[in-house]
């Protein structure tokens, strides 16, 4: 400041009176505490606006991520129970021989099958007194043949009632071998005389399981926390918890009862997911959680916790490097403006009167000139667009062209070269009519195709609506395939089971076009499926406003190098077709107000198409097939 005064002083007492100079040096050291405090202040708010956004954009992957988990274990605990129910059924346990060769080397065989999905190691057979006549274990491990299991409270449980046929979900406990597991199992009961036989079951080592689907060792990291129906820790990355009740003291004590986590865990446990940020001591996390159904019965809980100070790393030290920047850049200009001030002030009531004058011209000029540049700008801009959209629509048109008189032009030539053919071989005529016909549906249905893609690029795509049940579409629809399979690939199974056939699932929709989207998706898992099964699958979403349709099949997978385009037009990786299928079943679907999507299955044998649709409201549903244009 002193600096500034002797500049103001040698600028001549002309220029400055007291009074005056002591208001300048009072006015510049009030802008600069001012410009300074402002930058601290919107400092901090804009790193804690953007430390929010970045807990936000987390919390909504780890809830995407979480439920995916939950489904995923659901999913593959749901495939070992559909074994052990299979396993119950067959001819030598319905004989009530629980221990001779052909059980133990059907055992075996479905050992393999749930040993190549998940780390279950021990399937085992009870008999009506609850001693393990047969048990499937690793290599050089016990297989405590003999043994009476009793004691164990979840064989209590699951053979307290024996005229219940149903499955059983275990809690948590330690085995015989020490480890703690959960039990999945099923009883045997004779279908013809209800005799009770015993139960076939699968004990699970549940730090190994739940492994399986994420960190549950580095507590410093995304892990798991995963519990049982009493609230007990089933898999956790603190080992000092395993095993114990969430709501007990021990547990409590560790976590300082915090109240948030506290009601978030009730919630889980109550079957609902939720999220939520707390601090117990340990620092700051992030949870979101998700009950994992069996049957629709939430049978375990999965919670995925992360540090948040794991989230903020990505982005401290460019924060801190821009702040360094900017503060620099503030003090620079804050130096700038102070010599800028007394230069100005000091030529200031020379220049003032011209300045006004100047400005004044200027500023008319200016204006003029933005307007006419904003116009030019906007002309030059629709030019630029108007440029850009005949360049990618002639693109689109030649690439169109292109790959339909192609396509048309196969099934175009084998007509007429069988239709040639028909007057040299008369006796090969339902021979050469069945070609004929067959590239001619394909030629109809190229055509058909060809039109669809011009009406929704056209806009001219409509829909006729109507109220159907989707069980009944379905039946129809999986039927018809099933006939198709059976006359050509018996090495593929078509399943679709309807779990309620006295229920019924209404939307408002196309049939017609409903109906072309699952052709387009069953041809594609038929085309790339050799041998196996495809599963056609439709439930409710959870708030049931929606019907989920999947179909899974087991056969290539979708391909890498064109999973990011895969609803684009005339993307595709087979020999045949245009690639227009799963184009236009997004363009109807998406017509609809659903969804569609499709993923490669974990173990990387086969692929699911997934689509979506509103669900009609029951209570205010008319009448089924009733017209709604």
């Amino acid at each position: 400041m002193d600096f500034l005064k002797n500049i103001i002083k040698g600028g001549g007492a002309s220029f400055f009176s007291g009074k005056t100079m002591k208001i300048a040096i009072v006015s510049i050291a009030s802008i600069v505490i001012i410009s300074y405090g402002l930058f601290f202040y919107l400092q901090s708010v804009t790193e804690n606006d953007i430390k929010n956004s970045l807990i936000e954009q987390q919390r909504q992957r780890q809830i995407e991520s979480t439920r995916a988990i939950s489904q995923n274990i659901g999913s593959n605990l749901d495939s070992i129970m559909t074994r052990l129910q299979l396993l119950a059924g067959s001819a030598d346990l319905q004989g009530g021989q629980l221990s001779d060769n052909s059980t133990k080397r059907l055992l075996e065989e479905v050992y393999r099958q749930i040993t190549a999905i998940t780390p279950a190691d021990r399937l085992f057979i009870l008999d009506k007194d609850n001693i393990v006549k047969t048990n499937i274990v690793p290599k050089g491990e016990n297989t405590f043949v003999g043994t009476n299991i009793s004691a164990f409270n979840w064989v209590k449980e699951a053979t307290s009632d024996r005229n219940n046929n149903g499955p059983h979900f275990s809690d948590g406990f330690i085995g015989l071998d020490n480890k703690y597991r959960i039990a999945l199992s099923y009883p045997i009961i004779n279908r013809q005389t209800t005799e009770y036989f015993g139960l076939i079951g699968v004990a699970i080592p549940t730090e190994s399981f739940f492994a399986h689907y994420g960190n549950i060792h580095d507590v410093n990291s995304q892990f798991l926390a995963v519990f049982d129906r009493n609230a007990t820790y089933l898999a956790v990355g603190i080992k000092e918890l395993l095993g114990k009740n969430f709501f007990g003291e021990f547990t409590q004590k560790f976590i300082n009862h915090n109240p948030v986590l506290n009601n978030l865990s009730r919630n889980l446990f109550a079957g609902n997911e939720g999220y939520g940020v707390y601090d117990y001591g340990r620092g700051e996390r992030l949870t979101t959680q998700f009950p994992i159904f069996m049957n629709g019965v939430p049978e375990y809980f999965v919670q995925v916790v992360t540090p948040t100070q794991l989230i903020y790393s990505q982005i401290n030290d460019v924060l801190f490097t821009q702040r360094i920047e900017t503060f620099t850049l503030l003090a620079g200009i804050t130096a700038a403006i102070v010599i800028l001030i007394v230069f100005l002030v000091k030529w200031n009531n020379i220049l003032r009167n011209e300045v006004k004058n100047r400005t004044r011209d200027l500023e008319s000029s200016l204006k003029k000139l933005e307007l006419k540049e904003k116009e030019l700008n906007k002309s030059n801009n629709r030019l630029e667009s108007a440029n850009e959209q005949l360049k990618l629509h002639d693109k689109m048109q030649k690439e169109f062209i292109n790959i339909a008189s192609h396509e048309m032009k196969t099934p175009t030539q084998a007509i007429l070269g069988t239709s040639g053919l028909l007057q040299y071989y008369p006796e090969r005529r339902d021979e050469l009519i069945e070609i004929i016909r067959r590239n001619a549906k394909r030629l109809q249905t190229l055509t058909s195709d060809i039109l669809d893609v011009t009406r929704i690029e056209s806009q001219t795509f409509h829909l006729e609506k109507e109220r159907f049940n989707v069980f009944e579409l379905l039946s129809e629809v999986t039927k018809d395939y099933m006939e198709k399979i059976k006359s050509g690939n018996n090495d593929i199974k078509l399943i679709y089971e309807q779990q309620n056939i006295n229920h019924q699932i209404l939307v408002e929709a196309d049939k017609g076009r409903i109906t072309q989207v699952l052709s387009n998706i069953l041809n594609n898992a038929l085309k790339f499926t050799d041998k196996g099964q495809i599963v056609v699958d439709v439930h409710e979403s959870n708030d049931k406003k929606e019907i989920i349709v999947s179909i899974t099949d087991t056969g290539r997978g979708i391909s890498k190098d064109i999973f990011a385009k895969l609803f684009s037009k005339f993307v595709t990786k087979s020999s045949q077709g245009t690639g227009l299928g799963l184009y236009i079943s997004k363009s109807i679907i998406e017509a609809h107000g659903g969804r569609i999507w499709a993923e490669n299955r974990k173990d990387n044998t086969g692929a699911t198409f997934i689509f979506t649709l509103p669900k009609v409201n029951e209570d205010l549903a008319g009448g089924v097939g009733e017209n709604h244009r």
